[in-house]
């Protein structure tokens, strides 16, 4: 297995745990994030070591990726803002 085929693995990995931990919030569920902070990371520090070649074939998972944190951060803050707003 090549080093940019590990890492598409790695980035589909975690966009199947985003998917997860938004589905998670959507039913009312705060998910752990802390194992999935630090894998991001871990993968994100992967990916800058990486060969430029290899990490240029993980563009498009891991603009999926951040996609998905950003829509993780926005619900979130929604989920918090409809906690505060409940009596």
């Amino acid at each position: 297995m090549t080093t940019s085929d590990d890492l598409n693995q790695r980035l589909q990995a975690q966009i199947i745990r985003l998917e997860d931990a938004m589905h998670m919030i959507q039913r009312g569920t705060v998910p752990d994030l802390a194992p999935i902070e630090h894998d991001v990371s871990a993968l994100c520090t992967a990916l800058l070591a990486a060969p430029g070649k290899d990490s240029r074939q993980t563009a498009d998972k891991m603009r999926e990726m951040i996609g998905l944190l950003e829509s993780l951060a926005h619900e979130l803050k929604d989920f918090r803002h409809d906690l505060d707003g409940k009596p």
